[in-house]
């Protein structure tokens, strides 16, 4: 009995396959729980292209005016140097150059060296419409908020029970007294505003070297004054 094979050469999986084409400026819509408005590393930009240099195979670079801040700490109308050298690392791809006077939104990642220009990395592009300006607006994770004031009131809270146990008149004391169970209050709320406003990006937490000697420190503060009013209606003294 004759049997027959069907051949298929082995050569035909190791065909070149067409670079993939790519728009550098791409008009996609941007959703809320896209990963470039949780993670607060990266910029967010509304950007028109000046002058454009590559394209093709090679890196694109081109000169780009910042004609809107979302999210970064970049200056309005200043001029920067943009590149999308990113998406060559992922695969065999080429660009269609955006054209001068084009607006897009970015998000990208800046840097400054001292008198040069801004350098952005381009990662992902949308739209400059309104929609996705008011979606970045509403579902952005914003920049992290400074630690200072969480570190600096408990110790507001301290002096201020010093100046209690120092006071010889007893409106004074009492005023200072409260000044302090404000203080450690007031050290409990912004640990929460500031924590609120932490992105789960941010996974290295050497900020927690200073804020949590400083949540202990607004802790002790109420034990602190019940145990010198405790003391003072105890033995009657003035201080502590």
């Amino acid at each position: 009995m004759a049997v027959t094979f069907l051949l298929v050469p082995i050569y035909a999986s190791s065909a070149q396959v067409a670079p993939v084409e790519l728009p550098a400026v791409t008009k996609a819509d941007l959703q809320p729980n896209s990963s470039v408005l949780e993670n607060p590393s990266f910029d967010l930009l509304v950007l028109e292209i000046e002058e454009v240099r590559g394209g093709g195979r090679q890196p694109l670079e081109a000169t780009v005016q910042i004609l809107e801040v979302v999210r970064s700490r970049v200056k309005e109308r200043e001029t920067a140097t943009a590149t999308w050298d990113w998406d060559n690392f992922w695969g065999q791809k080429t660009f269609h150059p955006p054209k001068p006077g084009e607006r897009f939104l970015a998000a990208a990642i800046s840097k400054k060296m001292r008198g040069e220009k801004y350098k952005l990395s381009i990662v992902q592009t949308f739209a400059a419409s309104r929609k996705n300006l008011q979606i970045a607006e509403r579902y952005m994770a914003r920049r992290r908020l400074s630690l200072w004031p969480v570190v600096v009131t408990p110790l507001i809270g301290w002096v201020l029970l010093h100046f209690a146990k120092q006071a010889s008149l007893a409106r004074p004391r009492t005023l200072f007294a409260l000044g302090a169970l404000v203080s450690a209050l007031a050290t409990l709320l912004l640990y929460y505003n500031y924590e609120r406003h932490m992105s789960p990006y941010y996974t290295i937490r050497v900020d927690m070297l200073l804020v949590s000697p400083a949540l202990l420190a607004s802790l002790a503060i109420p034990f602190a004054v019940w145990r010198w009013v405790y003391r003072r209606k105890r033995g009657g003294a003035d201080g502590g």
